[in-house]
């Protein structure tokens, strides 16, 4: 359940196309007329964005600390106790619990950025509003990549953890 919703949140987090910049090329008239047209369904579609983010993000960052908190720092104790090695492990939890704050900072640079963009008068500052919407998602792509990494740590701890596993095993002659 926990790598699906991992899978779901990445897809949810990114954003297809490329991310440019009003000031990266030049919009024309048409364009900013297209971006005037379209801009309260769009910031309509940014609420529902925002808010959904929002529910993922809490959930998320939730299961991190729990994971942290409650997996990952009582089994490195307890391995420490028994005067075992485990300092990969160690280096895993710290670079996870780095990652954590990383992915809690990404996050909110990106819902001040689309709260920016949803309160923006976007009939009268186009551009502006486009550059906002551009750097938003900017923000959640550092997002994904901070979730996609926080996926990768786990992994690698959860293999770190069964190469101790066997090694204990193998050490103590299959006393588990």
């Amino acid at each position: 359940m926990y790598k699906r919703l991992l899978i779901v949140c990445a897809v949810f987090l990114a954003f297809t196309g490329p991310v440019a910049r009003a000031e990266d090329f030049l919009l024309t008239d048409e364009h900013i007329a297209l971006i005037r047209a379209n801009c309260v369904s769009v910031q309509s579609a940014l609420q529902r964005i925002h808010a959904s983010d929002g529910l993922m993000r809490v959930n998320l960052g939730q299961r991190y600390e729990t994971i942290a908190t409650r997996l990952m720092a009582p089994m490195n104790s307890r391995i420490a106790l028994n005067r075992l090695d485990n300092v990969a492990m160690t280096q895993t939890t710290a670079d996870f619990n780095g990652v954590i704050r990383q992915f809690s900072t990404n996050y909110q640079q990106y819902e001040q950025t689309t709260l920016k963009a949803i309160e923006m008068n976007c009939v009268d500052q186009p551009v502006a509003f486009y550059d906002t919407i551009t750097l938003a998602r900017s923000h959640r792509a550092a997002v994904h990549d901070s979730v996609t990494t926080l996926s990768a740590l786990l992994k690698q701890y959860g293999t770190q953890y069964e190469a101790f596993r066997t090694q204990v095993l193998s050490t103590n002659g299959g006393v588990k």
